[in-house]
């Protein structure tokens, strides 16, 4: 049987982010095992950094926290993405990027997507069966 208190944090897989095909699970499972680790608030953005005039003890935590964030993001995104987002110095900034990233390409493939239906209207000539057989395959 399975003692709960010794099971390990990680139980669900946590995918590589490569690109917008698997951008919406990753997401989804990042959030999840950001929150899990206690430093989502830190990646959204919503637990800001303290100012300078705050206790020094409390900005150590709270970059430990940023930290945190950031290599649990780092470690689960592809070696290209890790380069092109290595500019980025807050666990904030990577999150921001990264979903700024794929939900505008997110879009333009939707976009892409849509167009192609609107041009694929059947001449009438040919055979309907033939003309859905080409409509499947657009999305591929």
């Amino acid at each position: 049987m399975l003692d709960l208190s010794t099971a390990s944090s990680d139980s669900t897989t946590c995918p590589t982010l490569t690109g917008p095909n698997n951008y919406k699970i990753w997401k989804l499972r990042i959030t999840v095992k950001l929150r899990r680790e206690k430093v989502l608030s830190i990646a959204l953005g919503t637990d800001c950094k303290p100012g300078q005039k705050s206790d020094q003890e409390e900005v150590r935590k709270w970059t430990e926290r940023d930290e945190k964030a950031q290599g649990i993001i780092q470690d689960h995104i592809s070696d290209a993405l890790l380069i092109k987002t290595q500019s980025h110095t807050s666990a904030k900034d990577l999150f921001e990027a990264l979903v700024k990233l794929h939900e505008v390409s997110h879009l333009s493939s939707a976009f892409h997507l849509y167009r192609q239906l609107l041009d694929s209207t059947w001449d009438g000539a040919s055979e309907i069966g033939a003309h859905i057989a080409g409509m499947r395959t657009i999305e591929s």
